[in-house]
């Protein structure tokens, strides 16, 4: 509790110093970051074989990308970014005699372009919101124990919108 009081304290001060600057002619450089990993294992008894049955399932996904906006006018941002995603899921069933493992693996690279208009209070606290635009491609590989594996190559297009607070 004390921490995020003091926590929340620091932010207030530090807002009373902060000015956005979001004028004609700024840029405004970005990088953006995930990483989310997750392990999930369950055991029962095989009702058919009277054996124990365990199942271990994993996640990891990670995405980075950068980005670039300019200023086209006071509080209208025009702008860009890349990003690179990795996930990749596995899930690995035991049950006496049988054990299944499966694997699918994703790696992809995107483009997007986006127009944000923002709206501030004392140019300090507010939103911003606009439209993007983007294209996606990538590789998904699967492989199935015992034996089998596959891949496949994918394309996607997408259209939105976004609002942030900042």
């Amino acid at each position: 509790m004390k921490k995020t009081l003091a926590l929340a304290a620091a932010m207030l001060l530090a807002g009373q110093f902060v000015n956005a600057q979001t004028q004609k002619g700024k840029q405004n450089f970005g990088l953006s970051g995930i990483y989310q990993h997750s392990t999930n294992s369950n055991g029962n008894l095989n009702s058919a074989t009277a054996y124990p049955a365990d199942q271990v399932s994993k996640s990891t996904f990670a995405n980075i990308g950068p980005s670039y906006g300019y200023f086209i006018a006071d509080d209208l941002e025009l702008g860009g970014a890349l990003s690179y995603t990795y996930n990749r899921q596995t899930n690995d069933y035991y049950s006496f005699p049988t054990t299944n493992f499966n694997e699918a693996k994703t790696n992809s690279f995107g483009v997007s372009a986006y127009f944000r208009k923002y709206v501030l209070y004392q140019n300090k606290i507010g939103f911003r919101t606009g439209p993007y635009a983007g294209y996606q491609w990538g590789k998904q590989d699967y492989n199935y124990i015992p034996g089998t594996s596959y891949g496949s190559k994918y394309t996607s297009y997408n259209v939105g919108g976004n609002f942030d607070l900042v």
